[in-house]
């Protein structure tokens, strides 16, 4: 078995927190689905560049750093679909960053906004950047209070 070969399966552990390992770098395949994982640091994130496939799906990560921008990040395959994320207006580069993953983001319509409840179960790659940051809710009162007040 080559270094390439190495891959590293935790399913159904409970951890918090997925944390940079050295055996990163000889890694090729991470699966820590189902795991109840909260957070992966920033040192992870830079440690698993170099790995083809990541499966994170099935977790409690509520959102994505923006570090994965600037990152050399090159993913054969990325799981993230099953995870609480929040679609909030800092979290707007989400859906051009992941459908720029294309073939390798696997199921892309499968990765839905948990929060805000007007973007609830909406396929994140479905979205453009205004809805991020647009609440329907406080826009429909804004828009009833101006036409009221104009009377």
């Amino acid at each position: 078995m080559t270094d390439k070969d190495k891959k590293l399966s935790y399913r159904r552990v409970t951890a918090r927190c997925v944390l940079s390992r050295d055996y990163f770098v000889d890694t090729s395949r991470l699966d820590v689905r189902n795991s109840q994982i909260e957070n992966v640091s920033d040192e992870a994130w830079s440690s698993l560049r170099v790995v083809d496939r990541v499966d994170l799906s099935g977790n409690r990560l509520n959102t994505l750093p923006p570090l994965l921008l600037t990152e050399n990040i090159t993913f054969r395959g990325i799981f993230v679909h099953g995870n609480p994320l929040y679609c909030e207006c800092d979290e707007r580069w989400l859906a051009p960053w992941l459908t720029s993953l294309c073939s390798a983001l696997h199921e892309p319509d499968s990765v839905k906004c948990h929060a805000p409840n007007w973007l609830s179960v909406r396929s994140i790659v479905s979205l453009r950047s205004d809805d991020f940051c647009r609440n329907p809710y406080t826009e429909r009162f804004v828009f009833t209070f101006t036409v009221c007040r104009q009377r």
